[in-house]
């Protein structure tokens, strides 16, 4: 093949064909390789493993790896692995894909004159590395402009005593200070990067960033790292599905949709997303683990034009705002933070009618602030269509409510669509009107007033809003300050390390102390029923026998011959385990789960058991079952055949006043 001359796209190429009778489907395929350097075909090889194309690349050192259909390497899964074991910065071009047309590798043999007739495999991976080499066809885009780099524990430690907590606590500390250098060489080189971390102690268990930039773009800044202790791994963020760019061809903005949007966003490990159209309703509601905004970006254009970013919190979060400035969105931050109160009652006035369901807090937060941000402009966006109405303008309302969010004073707005929609000029930039028709002083002037009133506006609130952020970086410049004036930076780390652990235990008794008060008003509930009479106990069979094995218990000194059968057991177990329980001289009363109707015969005689499904007042705690008395009564007249009921019910009473009788005479 001869060259002819043509702009140079890159300056080494390798040329991949598949084998016939080869396919990913069908194992590892096999490929003819060529190889062209400033121009000239430097190697050819008549089969190649795909398992060898990255140390071939690598070895010869190309820009580029060229083929007539990257399928051929297999789906895109496989395509994302081949190209993360090639050098960084090597490009996938595919050469049939010429401005936007899929072409054969025959028509291009004939437009080009490099080749005639049907190539052969070798010719054909030659032709696809002249054609890369010449700028023609498009580059295959597998990989977003953006990369992870994830810092977690080389192991995680097992269990042990006090050494295995410091080795612990050790590797925690050593992955927070990898992070720390790791953030500090990004913004050395002043690469965008959102940062998500899982705390632990006054460590990291983990931690990953997503940087906005590609691949290449890390070399020489930070590097992977495998270790014992920890790890470091670099992986560019795979596209949902290959696209592609003309050689030579830069990318393009997207579109902007139709829809605006009002979005909420609830950032963290887990991070909330609640999308809203200006008629305040929902159009999308989720959350997702280590959502960067990149990627955030795109699901929101898929949704619409996010107009507004929202957030509940005051001050707002790094990440909101850094999202806000790269979609050129108005940022509402509340007046101050919402309350969990309040933002439930967003919530829940956001959804009414919509459909969808909140599923957690980070989607409920989500949620609540993109509300909160749609009623701060409600009144402004119904004050749009009722001056347009007004004006009888029928005009995209839509448009003139953007530029309402945005500042625009609303009859400016209107006015302002009005003349884009309509394709009318203003006066002013007219051509003057004739002789004897001149305007009264000044209203040529009118329409440049208004605009200038209009930027005016949007100007001083601009100032405004950027005097506030400067007056919040100098308060935390000042409490910075503060800080490390009274402490070096390592002592400030590990104040705020004991302060977190002091936090999260604080919290911790905070819930103890809880569940402890709510256990005492159960007590005190429950012992002032026993000594009104108006509640009984039933001992748990298990805890009967357990005591009756420690010898802490007597039959004869139970006060109410109830037993809770707690714990399932076969009819004989059972029979024998109630005679070891019953008093010989009077009748026992047993509450079982399942029917009682199967067990009245298999009982030992004198015991009458009692379905737990008829006592709803029922309430387990500790070893025993609590009762209401009189429903007790109710369900053993309902249990027992007719008179036994009273027979029992006068027996409990006749034991009880005869057990009150001996213990005043001890007294």
């Amino acid at each position: 093949m001869t060259l002819g001359r043509a702009p140079v796209a890159f300056r080494r190429v390798l040329g991949l064909d598949i084998l016939p009778g080869s396919s990913a489907e069908a194992g590892e395929p096999l490929y003819a390789c060529a190889v062209v350097s400033d121009g000239k075909v430097v190697e050819r090889i008549e089969r190649v493993r795909w398992s060898e194309i990255a140390s071939l690349a690598a070895r010869h050192g190309v820009d580029a790896i060229a083929l007539d259909n990257v399928r051929e390497l297999g789906g895109e899964v496989e395509i994302a692995a081949l190209m993360r074991s090639l050098p960084a910065g090597v490009r996938l071009v595919e050469v049939t894909r010429v401005a936007g047309e899929q072409l054969s590798v025959e028509a291009l043999c004939a437009i080009t004159g490099l080749c005639s007739g049907k190539p052969s495999p070798l010719e054909t991976a030659e032709l696809a590395a002249i054609l890369a080499y010449q700028g023609v066809g498009s580059e295959v885009l597998v990989f977003e402009e953006e990369t992870v780099i994830t810092v977690g524990r080389g192991r995680v430690p097992g269990q042990g005593g006090m050494s295995q907590e410091r080795y612990r606590r050790g590797i925690e500390l050593l992955v927070r200070r990898k992070v720390a250098e790791i953030r500090e060489a990004l913004e050395r080189a002043k690469l965008d990067y959102d940062l998500f971390v899982r705390k632990s102690g006054e460590g990291y268990a983990g931690a990953t960033f997503v940087v906005y930039a590609p691949r290449e773009a890390l070399a020489g800044i930070v590097r992977q790292e495998r270790g014992h202790d920890l790890f470091v791994e670099i992986e560019p963020v795979r596209r949902e599905k290959l696209e592609y760019r003309a050689l030579g061809a830069r990318a393009r903005e997207p579109s902007r949709p139709a829809r605006s949007l009002i979005v909420g966003v609830d950032p963290g490990m887990t991070t909330g997303v609640a999308a809203l159209n200006l008629r305040g309703e929902v159009v999308a509601l989720f959350s997702r683990r280590l959502l960067g905004r990149g990627q955030l970006t795109r699901m929101l254009y898929d949704l619409g034009y996010p107009a507004v970013i929202a957030t509940d919190v005051e001050p707002p979060p790094s990440y909101v705002r850094k999202l806000a400035a790269s979609l050129g969105a108005v940022l509402f931050v509340p007046p101050r933070p919402l309350s969990v109160e309040e933002k439930r009652r967003l919530a829940e006035e956001a959804l009414s009618g919509s459909g969808y369901r909140v599923r957690d807090s980070h989607q409920r937060d989500a949620l609540a602030a993109a509300y909160k941000a749609y009623l701060s402009f409600k009144d402004k966006m119904e004050e749009v269509e009722r001056e347009a109405e007004r004006r009888g303008l029928p005009i995209p309302l839509e448009e003139a409510k953007l530029l309402v969010i945005r500042g625009e004073p609303v009859a400016s707005a209107v006015v302002k669509v009005a003349r884009r929609h309509f394709g009318i000029e203003p006066r002013a930039a007219q051509q003057p009107l004739p002789a004897g028709q001149e305007e009264r002083p000044g209203a040529s002037l009118a329409p440049i007033v208004e605009q200038l009133l209009s930027e005016n506006y949007a100007l001083r609130r601009e100032l405004r809003e950027l005097r506030e952020e400067l007056e919040e970086k100098v308060s935390a410049l000042h409490r910075l300050l503060r800080v490390r004036g009274s402490a070096p930076s390592s002592e400030v780390v590990r104040l705020e390390a004991r302060l977190e652990s002091a936090s999260r235990e604080l919290e911790r008794v905070r819930r103890e102390y809880e569940g402890l008060q709510r256990e005492y008003a159960r007590a005190v509930y429950e012992l002032t029923g026993l000594v009104t009479g108006r509640r009984c106990a039933a001992l748990k069979l298990s805890s009967a026998l357990r005591l009756l094995d420690q010898g802490l218990l007597r039959p004869t000194a139970l006060a109410d011959p109830l037993i809770y059968v707690d714990k399932d057991l076969p009819l004989e177990l059972l029979r024998d385990a109630l005679l070891k329980l019953k008093d010989p001289a009077r009748p026992m009363v047993v509450v079982v789960k399942g029917a009682a109707s199967s067990l009245s015969e298999a009982l030992p005689l004198g015991v009458v058991p009692v379905p737990l499904d008829m006592l709803r007042s029922a309430v387990e705690w500790g070893d025993f079952l609590f009762l209401d008395r009189e429903e007790l009564e109710d369900s053993l007249r309902v249990a027992c055949p007719a008179g036994e009921a009273e027979r029992v019910k006068k027996a409990f009473e006749e034991y009880r006043r005869r057990r009150a009788a001996e213990l005043f005479r001890r007294a």
